[in-house]
């Protein structure tokens, strides 16, 4: 098996079919068929079923495919590492990110990136935290931003943001309490909610359980986008951190109305393999994502929209990572 014959085995998995395959790698098809079968041929096995519609993996073909990708991103890291040793970035950054998260600061801070780094590419993931978690322990993104959930000890966390859910509806909404209101008095009203996937979802379940209280949503849909325009066209109400609604309270199309205590708070954290080291490009992007997360937060507390604390990024260790409670530790120490 040689370095050609992976390039092209990956190349074959994402595209599934030889045709798209050929053209991603600018190289005729019979090319692509005569180094898969090259490779079927010295492993002994199949490595995609061959359809009307494509190509589908085998068994044998996702566990090489799950074996080859860390190996291929260790190398693409490599380079990229060498090539940075000087003043300016290269390589690929391939990370994921909370879609609550990605509409409020992705656009600024790739724009942001992109003025300084010219030379790297970049791909962003949108996805739920389980599976951007699972993607980053197998090696195929380089970090994630994710909520808090029992991670596996198969990644690191960096704690990046806390963040209170509040109540949100449209600036036109007739619900206008002087004051902060309680989850059971959301529970009446026309209610709109993430889906039972979302991360949201499962912490406003638990804190209404734990309270007693029956949600019954009118509405549950997947994306952030749907769930605000159905509660502007709707007359409705939902729950959400400041962040993932940034943009419309900015505008003011959207009003925040604080949640009475107990609160529920989100905790977002940035994930990454312990042993496979983020290149300098990642850890910039990461930066830059951290900066507009920041700035995010300062324009929502000076307009007393945010309740939360902006925890990172920490100081740069050697992994770049370090756990709150160390942080506190080492302030701790230097007091």
């Amino acid at each position: 098996m040689d370095f050609r014959q992976i390039q092209y085995f990956l190349c074959l998995f994402e595209e599934g079919s030889i045709t798209r395959a050929a053209n991603r790698l600018n190289i005729v098809q019979p090319a692509v068929s005569m180094q898969l079968s090259r490779l079927e041929k010295e492993i002994g096995q199949k490595l995609f079923y061959r359809t009307a519609q494509g190509i589908t993996p085998t068994t044998t073909g996702r566990f090489l495919h799950e074996q080859l990708l860390p190996i291929m991103r260790d190398l693409a890291d490599v380079q990229s590492r060498a090539a940075s040793l000087g003043e300016k970035l290269y390589g690929k950054v391939e990370i994921g990110i909370l879609s609550s998260v990605a509409l409020a600061v992705l656009g600024p801070a790739i724009q942001s990136f992109l003025v300084k780094t010219p030379d790297v590419e970049i791909i962003v993931r949108e996805g739920y935290s389980a599976d951007l978690i699972a993607k980053v322990s197998s090696g195929q993104l380089d970090a994630a931003l994710v909520n808090r959930i029992n991670v596996s000890s198969s990644v690191r966390a960096q704690p990046v943001l806390d963040e209170r859910l509040c109540v949100v509806v449209s600036s036109s909404s007739a619900f206008t309490p002087k004051r902060s209101v309680t989850l059971a008095q959301v529970a009446e009203m026309n209610l709109i909610l993430p889906s039972s996937q979302n991360g949201l979802r499962a912490l406003i379940d638990v804190q209404a359980q734990a309270q007693g209280i029956d949600l019954k949503p009118r509405v549950s849909l997947d994306g952030l986008l749907p769930i605000i325009e159905v509660v502007q066209r709707c007359d409705g109400v939902t729950l959400l951190p400041p962040l993932s609604a940034f943009s419309g309270l900015q505008s003011g199309s959207l009003r925040a109305i604080p949640l009475r205590k107990p609160h529920l708070q989100r905790s977002m954290q940035w994930v990454h393999h312990p042993k496979r080291p983020m290149t300098p490009a990642t850890k910039k992007f990461i930066e830059t994502i951290n900066s507009e997360i920041k700035a995010a937060v300062e324009i929502l507390r000076k307009n007393s929209l945010f309740g939360g604390v902006f925890v990172g990024p920490p100081r740069r260790e050697a992994d770049g990572f370090r756990s709150r409670a160390q942080a506190k530790t080492n302030a701790k120490t230097a007091a």
